[in-house]
């Protein structure tokens, strides 16, 4: 018995305690702006090649990780090379997940790294002998906040006469390329 008075003489001093402890404390609200980091990578340049021999090339950006080329008039051995930058405009790190090469809204790479040469249909040609090939970057590169990553996209094409017809003369047409990024956790 004595040990039960115990127990409850030190649970009324504790609730006592929490008492006076609750008609003593106050809250301290703060409002305020709370800021995280982001990422945001973006085509910061994509410039064309000057026209050559005829051929014609033109860059539009459709938004900032995506760009409509057109090729105009290309002919046997044209090789026309775009340079572009992308630029992280955010705090932290972007991550590269996928490279599309698109003609009609339909990706011809799958969003697989397109480090070989993706076929392309331009115009009259009809052989593959029209592909893109992409350097400097790769799925899976990072980019640092407020960093930079260089690459290129190069259009190939060869001197390949099918019944006495090179069907990259005169090719033309254009074709989409998009760069899709995560944040680099």
């Amino acid at each position: 018995m004595k040990r039960l008075g115990m127990i409850c003489l030190i649970i009324a001093t504790v609730a006592c305690l929490g008492l006076g402890f609750g008609f003593w404390s106050q809250n301290f609200n703060s409002s305020g702006p709370v800021s995280t980091g982001s990422y945001d990578v973006v085509f910061s340049s994509f410039t064309a090649p000057s026209p050559s021999y005829g051929a014609g090339f033109s860059v539009y950006q459709v938004d900032s990780h995506t760009c409509d080329i057109n090729l105009n008039n290309l002919y046997p051995t044209c090789n026309p090379t775009f340079n572009f930058v992308l630029r992280d405009t955010g705090t932290v790190p972007g991550k590269i997940t996928h490279i599309y090469i698109k003609q009609g809204g339909v990706a011809v790479t799958g969003g697989s790294d397109p480090t070989g040469a993706v076929p392309l249909k331009l115009g009259p040609d009809t052989n593959n002998d029209i592909s893109v090939t992409v350097g400097g970057i790769s799925v899976g590169e990072s980019i640092t906040a407020n960093g930079t990553l260089s690459g290129t996209l190069t259009v190939n094409t060869l001197s390949l006469a099918l019944n006495g017809i090179d069907a990259t003369a005169n090719a033309s047409g254009s074709f989409t390329f998009e760069i899709d990024t995560a944040q680099n956790p």
